[in-house]
């Protein structure tokens, strides 16, 4: 080797350092502190490098998921203790999951289990001992299970919760205890099989729960909605729901139920003084009504002198072909006078039109909530025939706060088009001056917009 090349590996070999080792001279609470930020199984894996490093990965926080972090390593080279099948994957995983909750005392603040292995009698007991270990987050899924999963006791009585999503899950046959949940905030139950008796004693023992979704699930014919608490209510998938009364629910703000649920459910929202967002409400849906606490009214399926002025979100799905479903719109925007935000999904109206009224929207006075508050409209599945073009064209002369109206039309890449809407809309007097009117070419492509003078301009 040459005399300057022996000479340049001597200086950087000087350069290497040594001495004892600065890191394991750190305290404990900040050697915890550096492993919290490593995944579950690179903390585990530093309990080999010392005696004093053996059981500093159980004084971490842990986030236990049955992913990433607890997945088998197969090598290139695959050895006779290699899982051979996903059964052998999932049957190391929970065995791994056992042992960590053996080790670990605790806390671990998140787990999820959603591997298929949720159908073993050892889930329960992982269960138990989770709520033994201050968990706050906990998503588990039972689909494993050929029929819906029972849950422990443990789980009900657990005051560290904080978040809970179940899945393909069942309450005890017996009432829900009281309380139920003590601390829980956050509830989502998926797939779950419930019965109308279920959501009533969760609302009244569940005394911290602020949100509340059911999507997909069972069993149920009726909803009733008393709590204190509840700021967030979703119901999705649910069609065999009949009635949704919203009776007592003083700091209820979201409101959002599917298509699916709309159209079969009679809704009727008595007392909730502070709801703010509200849909996706079907324009042909059999019932809807605002009502005064105590005050029965068997009018309208829409009352507009039942004015809700907390509301500022509104989406809406309807087919301005139909005229039922036209009244409806115009109904509701009488009831919502300070309407900031309106989210409409249009209907395929297919290449048929309404000839027998294409004026409607002309002949309609202005509301309070286009006068004086909407500020943005989305219009999704915007076909520019001249039912949906006549709504546009009244809110574009109407809403005089109006900032951003977005427009995704399949046919919006066409210039010629886009020329022909716009000759219709009337741009230049629309009532709010500085309002912009984007369109889009497809609503699935939300980051695609083109303004309509960029449009007609190149």
């Amino acid at each position: 080797m040459p005399a300057k090349k022996r000479l340049r590996l001597s200086a950087l070999e000087s350069d290497v350092p040594s001495g004892p080792d600065l890191i394991g001279l750190l305290p404990d609470c900040i050697l915890t502190q550096i492993l919290s930020l490593l995944s579950l199984k690179e903390s585990a894996r530093t309990s080999v490098l010392s005696t004093r490093w053996r059981h500093l990965w159980t004084l971490v926080p842990l986030r236990l998921l049955d992913d990433d972090s607890l997945h088998f390593e197969r090598s290139p080279c695959r050895s006779s203790h290699a899982p051979r099948s996903l059964t052998d994957e999932a049957s190391w995983c929970a065995r791994s999951i056992t042992q960590i909750l053996s080790s670990h005392p605790g806390p671990i603040h998140s787990c999820r289990l959603v591997r298929r292995f949720s159908d073993l009698p050892t889930v329960d007991g992982w269960i138990q001992a989770l709520t033994q270990r201050d968990i706050h987050q906990f998503f588990v899924c039972f689909f494993g299970d050929p029929e819906p999963h029972f849950l422990p006791s443990s789980l009900l009585r657990c005051e560290s919760l904080r978040k809970l999503n179940l899945g393909n899950c069942r309450f005890p046959r017996s009432r829900l205890p009281s309380p139920t949940f003590p601390n829980l905030r956050d509830l989502t139950l998926r797939l779950a099989s419930l019965t109308n008796g279920d959501i009533t004693d969760l609302l009244s023992n569940c005394r911290a729960l602020q949100s509340l979704a059911l999507l997909g699930c069972t069993g149920l014919s009726s909803i009733t909605i008393r709590s204190p608490t509840l700021r967030s209510l979703t119901l999705n998938k649910a069609n065999s729901i009949l009635r949704l009364a919203v009776e007592e629910a003083p700091n209820l703000e979201r409101l959002m139920v599917s298509e699916a649920t709309m159209q079969d459910t009679a809704i009727e929202i008595v007392n909730a003084p502070k709801l703010q967002s509200l849909g996706c409400l079907c324009m042909n849906l059999s019932k809807f009504e605002f009502r005064k606490p105590r005050i029965e009214d068997a009018g309208r399926v829409f009352d507009s002198s039942t004015l809700v002025h907390s509301l500022k979100i509104l989406g809406i799905r309807v087919d301005f072909n139909e005229e039922y479903q036209r009244s409806n719109v115009s109904r509701l925007l009488k009831c919502f006078p300070c309407l900031e935000r309106l989210d409409v999904e249009v209907v395929d109206m297919g290449w048929t039109y309404a000839l027998q009224d294409l004026d409607y929207w002309e002949r309609q006075g202005s509301f309070d909530c286009i006068d004086q508050h909407l500020r943005s409209v989305t219009l999704k599945g915007f076909l520019g025939h001249a039912a949906d073009l006549g709504f546009v064209r009244f809110l574009i002369s109407k809403a005089r706060v109006l900032e951003v109206m977005t427009l995704y039309c399949p046919s919006a890449s066409r210039k010629t088009w886009a020329k022909d809407k716009r000759s219709y809309l009337c741009l230049d007097n629309r009532a709010s001056f500085d309002a912009r009117v984007i369109i889009a070419s497809d609503f699935n492509l939300r980051d695609g917009f083109q303004t309509w003078d960029s449009l007609l301009d190149e």
